[in-house]
């Protein structure tokens, strides 16, 4: 399945350092265990690879990418 996300929401995700590769589903996402106000999205990562992102506060981390956030609104993913 590839997900269809709006060009103007792609296009502020600048900062992506994999090139979107999570539009295409060919890796998993990472997993999101509790999401706070349609935009806050605490996460369980399968990839311990950098990410723009990606911040981890104490025991949480949360991911702020602006593509993950509209996978997760739009396909409850």
């Amino acid at each position: 399945m590839k997900y269809e996300i709006d060009d103007a929401i792609v296009n502020t995700a600048n900062k992506c350092k994999n090139n979107h590769v999570c539009l295409e589903d060919t890796i998993p996402l990472c997993s999101v265990e509790h999401c706070l106000m349609h935009r806050i999205h605490y996460v369980k990562c399968i990839h311990e690879e950098s990410c723009s992102y990606k911040d981890t506060m104490e025991h949480f981390t949360i991911c702020t990418c602006p593509v993950r956030t509209e996978i997760y609104n739009k396909y409850n993913i």
